[in-house]
């Protein structure tokens, strides 16, 4: 397993190897699902804010060269149309940041870094933005973090929410997007990298106002058990190599009530 430094995320993205964006579609939907998101990928609102909010706080000095804001401009009149392609020359290829999206990632930037314990994590930083690559027992694959502290062997990664990020909402959003899955993989690539991971630390700031921040470190435990699902996971990514037009099982399959629903059919009826 390699460590690299310095590679471009459009080269990483580049790559088409197992990666833990891979495996958390594997292990919610079918090889089909994945096929369509890795040919349909389309530059989103949210996506570009992430990558924003990641460059400022992670590469500050590559942000402007990444990233630029689009001036006020009415392209429905000619001389808006105008001065919009001139605009479009001097982005030069840089993502295109809304005002709005620019003042957000701003504004998120200057919360993470005025709490106290976010700006250490990241200053305590060895690197970022570090890529591993390898093989999984056969299976190509990589992945990118945030931010590696070498003294402590932690990972650092940098999250987003929506809404109030109470320890048990943030926890909620962590099952549902898969971090779990994701940090196990992170986790289990540094120690095929020789490199012995202690904890977990995730910079949470809130995408509405008044921003707040909260960092939050995942049990190691509860990582141990997600990580009792990753050959399973591996497996699906082998299977999903061979058929990647594969959907849902071609048959009738039975569905039941959940287990929360259930309740609402032995309740009472009547005042």
């Amino acid at each position: 397993m390699q460590i690299l430094t310095g590679i471009p995320e459009a080269e990483y993205h580049g790559w088409d190897m197992m990666s833990a964006s891979a495996l958390k579609v594997l292990d919610k939907s079918t090889p089909l699902h994945l096929t369509a998101e890795r040919e349909n990928r389309t530059d989103t609102p949210a996506f570009r804010i992430g990558r924003a909010l990641h460059s400022l706080l992670l590469t500050p000095h590559a942000y402007e060269h990444d990233f630029v804001t689009a001036p006020d401009i009415d392209r429905r009149t000619k001389a808006g149309k105008e001065q919009w392609e001139q605009f479009q020359g001097l982005a030069d290829g840089r993502t295109v940041l809304t005002q709005e999206e620019s003042n957000l990632v701003e504004t998120m930037g200057r919360a993470v870094r005025g709490c106290v314990t976010a700006s250490q994590l990241l200053d305590a930083c060895s690197a970022t933005e570090l890529t591993l690559r390898g093989d999984w027992d056969g299976v190509p694959c990589k992945a990118r973090l945030d931010g590696w502290i070498e003294d402590h062997g932690t990972i650092i990664d940098i999250k987003t929410h929506t809404g109030v990020a109470t320890a048990s909402d943030f926890a909620r959003a962590a099952h549902s997007f898969g971090y779990w899955t994701q940090f196990a993989f992170y986790r289990e690539m540094m120690r095929k990298a020789g490199k012995e991971v202690s904890s977990v630390i995730l910079i949470v700031v809130e995408k509405g106002a008044p921003h707040g921040v909260r960092c939050v470190a995942m049990h190691p435990e509860h990582l141990d058990l997600a990580a009792t699902r990753l050959p399973e996971l591996v497996d699906l990514y082998r299977y999903y190599q061979q058929n990647p037009t594969q959907g849902w099982v071609d048959t009738v399959t039975e569905i039941r009530l959940p287990n929360w629903a259930s309740t609402d059919f032995l309740a009472p009826t009547g005042a």
